[in-house]
């Protein structure tokens, strides 16, 4: 899921989530909850994980908006 790949990308930049946090603005409890897919981030978001993160803005939303097309077909 895409909290899956944010926390690998993130560790794999030896970024903790603190220095992650302060670069979103964003509490380090809201970034717990989006790596353990338990909240979803928004579009604005995603976009400045993306920046921060080094990661294709497409790549990473790719699984969401495949999840959402299936949603939307059952």
């Amino acid at each position: 899921m895409i909290g899956t790949k944010i926390r690998k990308a993130r560790v794999s930049l030896y970024l903790s989530q603190e220095n992650l946090v302060e670069a979103l603005g964003i509490t380090q409890a809201s970034l717990s909850r989006i790596e353990s897919d338990l909240q979803v981030p928004g579009l604005n978001l995603l976009h400045q994980i993306s920046i921060q993160l080094k990661l294709d803005f497409n790549e990473l939303t790719r699984d969401l908006v495949n999840t959402r097309k299936r949603s939307k077909l059952n």
